[in-house]
C-alpha cells in the first residue's frame, strides 16, 4: 500500500477537525430543541413575537439554557405574563 503525500494527509486532517468543530457547535446551539416541551415553547413564542425577535432570543446562550432547563417557567410566563417576554427582548436588544 502506498503512503499518501503529506499535503493530502493534512487536508484530510483539516476536514476531520472542521467536522468536529461543526458537530460541537450544532450540539451547543440546538441542544434545547431535543426536549419535547421545546415545541410548546416555540409555538407560543411564534404566536407572540416576530421571527426576527425569535432569532434574537435564540442567539442568546442564557435564554437557550433556560429553555432547556426550565421549560415550565417559560410556558407559564408566555401564558400568564407575556409582558415579561417583551422586557427580555428589550434587554437582549440593548446588549
Amino acid at each position: 500500500m502506498e503512503m499518501l503525500p503529506f499535503d493530502i494527509k493534512y487536508y484530510i486532517y483539516e476536514i476531520y477537525c472542521a467536522n468536529i468543530i461543526s458537530r460541537n457547535f450544532r450540539r451547543s446551539k440546538h441542544r434545547h430543541c431535543k426536549f419535547p416541551k421545546w415545541k410548546i415553547i416555540l409555538k407560543k413564542l411564534i404566536d407572540k413575537i416576530t421571527t426576527e425577535k425569535l432569532e434574537l432570543l435564540m442567539n442568546q446562550y442564557w435564554i437557550r439554557k433556560e429553555w432547556k432547563n426550565e421549560p415550565e417557567s417559560w410556558i407559564y410566563m408566555l401564558d400568564n405574563e407575556p409582558f415579561h417576554l417583551f422586557e427580555i427582548i428589550e434587554e437582549v436588544s440593548s446588549v
